[in-house]
């Protein structure tokens, strides 16, 4: 796959279709989206580059074009389309479709603390504990080092791959599903 997206950068390169038109309309990319209350993804333009940051990642990644409109990210398995016309941009990830509108930077910050529990999945066997240390969130199972999580929407989170969290009748959160490349809908159930 990355192979293929090179090919097409140095085809839009050749054909001339990135130039300083282009630097331009980067520049209506820039700017902040919500991924959920109080988490925004930052995004900026360096030279003729577009750069994402994630919040609370010390390090900016580079989104690489596919078209005018389509970016993707190497470190990640993420791709963006931007809508600068609506103000937003679609983050795909995990084989879902998060719509990420574009703010102005004021909102208050989502709780994570009712996720904050141990989830079993039985078809794996494995329990996987939700931590909150001051004022972050972990996922951490097993002998692997704790991964922070980073909230992405609506009762979903990313750790590393995609978690949607579901609710029962009461609205208490009763369990999620991992969504990760040709996993798909990996359950697992709130146990404490």
């Amino acid at each position: 796959m990355l192979l293929f997206r090179h090919h097409v950068i140095k085809n839009l390169l050749a054909a001339g279709r990135i130039s300083q038109t282009t630097v331009d309309i980067l520049d209506r990319y820039v700017g902040k989206y919500q991924l959920s209350p109080g988490m925004l993804l930052e995004v900026t333009r360096e030279g003729d580059r577009l750069m994402g940051q994630m919040p609370g990642d010390p390090v900016k990644t580079r989104l690489f074009p596919e078209s005018m409109t389509k970016f993707f990210a190497k470190v990640v398995d993420a791709q963006f389309t931007f809508e600068p016309d609506q103000k937003r941009a679609i983050l795909h990830v995990g084989g879902n479709d998060i719509p990420l509108r574009r703010s102005d930077g004021t909102s208050s910050p989502q709780n994570l603390s009712e996720f904050v529990g141990d989830y079993y999945s039985d078809e794996l066997q494995v329990t996987y504990h939700i931590l909150k240390e001051e004022s972050l969130f972990y996922l951490k199972f097993g002998n692997r080092p704790r991964q922070q999580m980073q909230p992405a929407g609506k009762d979903m989170a990313i750790a590393g791959f995609m978690m949607q969290f579901q609710r029962n009748e009461k609205g208490e959160v009763n369990g999620f599903k991992i969504n990760a490349g040709r996993v798909q809908n990996l359950q697992f159930v709130k146990s404490k």
